[in-house]
């Protein structure tokens, strides 16, 4: 079989089972017995599981290779209440691809492998890319809610890989990224929430959010770059808003954050020739969705932290602010003018900018 580097002579195990009933989780043993957490299972239970699971050895040496693809109606959390957290889920895929010396995995792009189900109902195709190195990914339609103050509904997916990533100096890298992504979300964090349920809860609360956060390291033998980490996040939200709390109104819509950031560099080194230059190669992160959320930065500009919203901000009937308005540090070009000699020059500058339109204010009585 072929993998990310070279190939080997294997022998194969393949699993393909339908509409199944899985435990995942602490005390699973139990579960079996008396299915209501009575005996301290802790995890979640999957339903209707279409799985394909293929074990792979290598002949004539301890090396191995697992690759899985499981999709699941539903998720339901198994004792987790007991820790003031509830837990559900439809639609739920998992991906796996990994190797037991932690570099190589089988790579299927060439040559994908169909794991029959039972009954000939089917087949679960494995066509994970090599290059992508050890890969693990979760998705789906999840809902979760922590005690009574924190609540989140919508699309997620979780993601760690391999990938290719390009700096803003042009140099190609190696990394390992771990992603999470979500959209088509709702949320809320406050009291006796969310106020879809409870009329009289009060807090803060988002609609129609969708983001992509990455966190990649470098992966081994790379100098250059060794000791750097990188954070990058897009994210968008239809609307933020604090309810239930009376006289104070603070509306946020069509509001936007950017942000790509480098840690660990050596003193001496520009940190804007080492950020991550996604519009020379993008990356897609997996959000749930089919498409799922692109980041696009410009490397170019450096780090970036970008923030611009639409707001509106009351308190009682005294004070009352709404418009456009954006904060973004980045670096930028700006001309200088020299007013002894009269000549300009161009230089490079890290700026802070704050702008706004359609600002309208008023302060004082009625």
């Amino acid at each position: 079989v072929a993998l990310n580097e070279g190939s080997v002579d294997t022998v194969r195990w393949s699993i393909g089972g339908k509409s199944i009933d899985v435990f995942t989780g602490l005390n699973g043993e139990e579960y079996v017995e008396t299915p209501d957490a009575s005996d301290g299972e802790v995890g979640f239970k999957l339903s209707g599981v279409n799985i394909g699971l293929v074990f792979q050895r290598e002949l004539g040496s301890d090396r191995s290779w697992v690759s899985l693809k499981t999709t699941a109606s539903a998720a339901s959390a198994i004792g987790l209440d007991l820790l003031g957290v509830e837990a559900s889920g439809t639609g739920v895929a998992v991906a796996l691809n990994i190797g037991s010396d932690g570099e190589t995995v089988i790579d299927y792009s060439s040559a994908p492998l169909s794991v029959a189900l039972p009954n000939d109902s089917g087949n679960i195709d494995l066509d994970f890319d090599g290059a992508n190195g050890q890969l693990a990914s979760v998705k789906g339609d999840f809902s979760l809610s922590v005690g009574n103050f924190f609540h989140l509904d919508g699309l997620l997916g979780f993601r760690t890989a391999t990938e290719l990533l390009t700096l803003a100096d042009g140099s190609v890298i190696e990394a390992r990224v771990f992603t999470v992504g979500g959209t088509d979300l709702s949320a809320f964090a406050g009291i006796g929430g969310p106020p879809t349920v409870n009329a009289d809860a009060f807090g803060l609360a988002l609609s129609d959010v969708e983001f992509g956060l990455m966190l990649a390291v470098p992966e081994a033998e790379q100098p250059a770059v060794n000791g750097l980490s990188w954070t990058a996040l897009q994210a968008t939200a239809g609307s933020v808003s604090v309810v239930g709390i009376p006289g104070l109104t603070l509306a946020v819509e069509n509001a936007a954050v950017a942000i790509n950031l480098v840690n660990g560099v050596p003193e001496g080194e520009d940190a804007a020739d080492r950020v991550l230059d996604f519009a020379a190669r993008s990356f897609n992160i997996l959000t749930g969705s089919e498409s799922g959320l692109t980041l696009d930065m410009d490397g170019a500009q450096g780090e970036l932290l970008r923030v611009a919203a639409d707001i509106t901000l009351a308190i009682e009937d005294f004070f009352h602010v709404s418009g456009s308005v954006a904060f973004e540090r980045a670096r930028a070009d700006v001309t200088l003018y020299d007013t002894t000699d009269q000549t300009t020059a161009t230089t490079t500058v890290e700026a802070l900018t704050i702008g706004g339109t359609g600002l309208n204010a008023f302060v004082g009585l009625d």
